[in-house]
C-alpha cells in the first residue's frame, strides 16, 4: 500500500471492488473518493463502506460522455 497520511484526500479511480478505497479510509481523517463507470461495481463497494462507519468515503458514478 502507498503511504497515506493522515490528513490526505483521496481519489480511487476505478475504483472496482474497494479493494483501495476501504483501506485508505481507514488510513486517513481525509475524503476518499471512490469512483467507477460501472454502477454494479459501486454496488459491492457500497456495503463494505456501510460495514466500516467511517464517513469518509463518497461513491460516485463516472460518466462514459
Amino acid at each position: 500500500m502507498i503511504p497515506i497520511k493522515n490528513t490526505y484526500t483521496i481519489s480511487d479511480i476505478d475504483a472496482g471492488t474497494g479493494y483501495i478505497t476501504v483501506p485508505a479510509a481507514r488510513a486517513t481523517a481525509g475524503m476518499v473518493y471512490a469512483l467507477d463507470i460501472d454502477g454494479d461495481m459501486l454496488d459491492v463497494i457500497k456495503p463494505k463502506v456501510e460495514k466500516e462507519k467511517n464517513g469518509n468515503i463518497i461513491i460516485l458514478k463516472e460518466s462514459n460522455h
